[in-house]
């Protein structure tokens, strides 16, 4: 019983572990976009869905021009083309 909750322990430890690697080795951590995380889930997508008209994406679009990246779920880097 014990090793197959180690052993499930294991895999989600080692699933959490490529994740946080894959997310900090994105090239898109380069790209310009708003420095602040977002909601801790959500990142901006909250800010997106709620704002009317699309204002948070023209904001940040005059902010940072035509290619940037905004935090989606988890913290993942998202990039918003043209």
């Amino acid at each position: 019983m014990y090793h197959l909750l180690f052993a499930f322990l294991v895999y989600w430890a080692a699933r959490l572990g490529h994740f946080v690697w894959r997310t900090g080795q994105s090239p898109l951590r380069f790209l310009p976009g708003p420095r602040d995380r977002g909601h801790l889930l959500l990142g901006h997508l909250k800010e997106m869905m709620f704002a009317e008209d699309y204002s948070a994406q023209r904001a940040w679009r005059d902010e940072y021009g035509s290619t940037f990246t905004v935090r989606a779920f988890w913290g993942v880097s998202a990039y918003l083309p043209p």
